[in-house]
Parts: C-alpha cells; sequence; structure tokens
C-alpha cells in the first residue's frame, strides 16, 4: 500500500509540475502580446466637424432671411446632437464607461480578469484629459493607448467609424460633466492568460490595420454601404463575416 500511495504522489508531484510549467508558459506567451507596441497613423481632424457646404449655403439662405446664426456655433450644436445619437443609439459607450461616461465595469470574473471602462470625463481619474484627437483615433479606432501598448477598447467595433464620427464623440463627451473616479487597472486571471496565449482572446490591436486611412464622413442613406458601416459594431462579437466565433475580450 505504502509503494502505492508512493507512487500516485510521485505521478500527483510530476502533473502538478507539468500543469504549473504550462501555466508559465502561457503566462509567458500572453505577457508577450500584451507588452507588444503598435505604430498608428497619425490623424488630426477637426472637433468640432465643419459644417459642410450644404450646411454653410443653407445658412447664408437664413441669414439673408434675417436670421443670426453664427456658423461655428451651429457647428458645435450640430456636432453635440449627433454626438449624442451616436454615443446612445449606435456605438454604446454607455455600456463600458457607464452613464455618466465616468468609467463602468466591462466584465468582473477574476478567474479569466477584470477590465473596467475608463473614465472618459474631465473629473479626477480621467484617462483622456490630456488626449490629442491623435490620441482618442488611437484609443477608438485602433485599440491602441498613447504608450503604444494595446488595450482592452473593443476597436475592432470602430474601426470603420469615420472622422466626423468621431470628431463628434469628442465634441459630445468633452462637454459632460466633469466625474471624479478612479478606475482599477485592467487584469487578466489565469484562465483569461491561457485563453490569451492560445490564440482565443485577441486585442483589438492585433485586428485592425494601423495605416488604412480612415473615411472622412460615414456613408447615409438606404444602401448597402450604410449597412455595411452600420454592421462593423457587431463584429467584435460575431466575426468579420457575421457567422460567428468566441472571441472572448475582444479589446
Amino acid at each position: 500500500m505504502k509503494r502505492v500511495l508512493k507512487g500516485l504522489g510521485t505521478v500527483g508531484a510530476f502533473v502538478l509540475l507539468t500543469l504549473v510549467g504550462a501555466f508559465f508558459m502561457a503566462q509567458s506567451k500572453a505577457m508577450g502580446r500584451l507588452d507588444k507596441q503598435w505604430d498608428t497613423h497619425t490623424v488630426d481632424i477637426p472637433v468640432p466637424f465643419p459644417l459642410s457646404e450644404a450646411e454653410v449655403a443653407a445658412l447664408r439662405a437664413e441669414r439673408s432671411a434675417g436670421l443670426d446664426a453664427d456658423a461655428g456655433t451651429v457647428a458645435t450644436q450640430r456636432a453635440l446632437e449627433r454626438g449624442k445619437h451616436l454615443l446612445e443609439s449606435r456605438y454604446s459607450c454607455f455600456e463600458c464607461h457607464g452613464r455618466d461616461l465616468g468609467g463602468g465595469t466591462m466584465m468582473d470574473a477574476p478567474p479569466v480578469g477584470r477590465f473596467f471602462g475608463v473614465n472618459l470625463t474631465t473629473g479626477k481619474g480621467s484617462a483622456v484629459a490630456k488626449y490629442t484627437v491623435s490620441d482618442w483615433d488611437r484609443i477608438v479606432r485602433h485599440g491602441v493607448k498613447p504608450d503604444r501598448h494595446g488595450t482592452v477598447m473593443p476597436s475592432i467595433d470602430f474601426m470603420s467609424m469615420s472622422d466626423q464620427e468621431l470628431s463628434d464623440l469628442i465634441t459630445y463627451i468633452r462637454a459632460q460633466p466633469p466625474v471624479d473616479r478612479e478606475q482599477p487597472r485592467p487584469e487578466f486571471g489565469p484562465v483569461g492568460l491561457v485563453l490569451m496565449a492560445k490564440g482565443d482572446i485577441n486585442l483589438s490591436a492585433e485586428l485592425v490595420d494601423h495605416q488604412k486611412a480612415h473615411e472622412r464622413v460615414a456613408p447615409g442613406g438606404a444602401t448597402k454601404a450604410f449597412g455595411e458601416h452600420l454592421a462593423q459594431v457587431c463584429t467584435g462579437c460575431h466575426g468579420p463575416a457575421l457567422w460567428g466565433y468566441l472571441q472572448g475580450v475582444s479589446g
């Protein structure tokens, strides 16, 4: 009996060491992906977005009719309206960043990881207080932080966002009241690290073309192009062809 127990103990110790070794190998591979830095293009788009030629022509007609409207003020008002619509109805920023945009919870499952939407306001704990327009482009449409590391931002859903849409969102977010909230740093749990090492979890930075130019304005009308533009926000969970796949944390 003693021999049997000793043999089982030896086998158990071998299995345990094998599992520990495999985990540390997976952890090393996953951290290598997380530590990778990415080079993206640099963009400089106007915030707020200027009026179109048609809007300027309409504004001139209003002025000739005796209405007093400043082009800059009108552009800001319309950008705020579009930004609010995009945030609430199309890009669902509230889901991760909270109704007050001061930060929210993306996932709180310690074995896989704990991920939080950052504070987007100008209050204490803001993650974007010093962001340039190019920084906004990198984080939203490329999933890359100013330090060039990838992030859990699910940018695969937003990589087709037009320059005007991004500008409108920035305009609206910057106009919101400051919220003082410090958000915890994201962290992967042991299961999350193994899934990342296996390739079952991807960072958006690994999936986006960082040099591809963005459309200035989104397609409009009841067109296939507009439908494809809208459907981009579904690809993070349902795959590029919408056939479905396990993406895990796509950000």
